[in-house]
């Protein structure tokens, strides 16, 4: 019997009291690194993944634990809400972290901002404005991007 794949939708509680988050089933599949590949642009949530084998399930993915990680150059338009969509990525950086030099590419970007910020070391971000468009460098968890704020 071919191995199945249960994917969680995880949604953090405010108040942990029982448990960590809100956890609502999403789909079973076959394959869940295919199903991700293919959904991970409308995927704005973390996810567990559980693997039913044996008619049992086990945890292989936590929702704390990201599939890809590192550093990014990002911006949203004026129509654009930071909290609700998701940036518009001109650089992205797998596995970089706050404490490696900024990209040279990304460091011309910051040069025209105005309204720097720098946050680097202890927020992991540098968010500025140019031409009315709020940009960040800063630390992405999948399509979970820093706001800066």
């Amino acid at each position: 019997m071919k191995e199945k794949y249960l994917i969680m939708k995880c949604e953090e509680l405010g108040d942990q009291w029982e448990c960590e988050c809100n956890r609502t089933p999403i789909t079973l599949c076959e394959n869940w690194q295919e199903w991700y590949k293919n959904n991970k642009k409308n995927i704005k949530y973390s996810f567990e993944v559980y693997e039913f084998k044996n008619n049992k399930f086990k945890l292989i993915k936590r929702y704390d634990e990201p599939t890809e990680k590192g550093m990014a150059l990002y911006y949203w338009n004026k129509k654009q809400d930071p909290e609700k969509d998701l940036p518009n990525v001109i650089y992205k950086y797998k596995n970089r972290t706050k404490k490696e030099a900024v990209p040279k590419e990304c460091l011309s970007f910051i040069k025209k901002g105005t309204d720097v910020d720098n946050s680097l070391s202890t927020c992991g971000t540098i968010s500025f404005f140019i031409d009315n468009k709020y940009y960040v460098y800063g630390e992405y968890d999948d399509n979970y991007y820093s706001l800066a704020y």
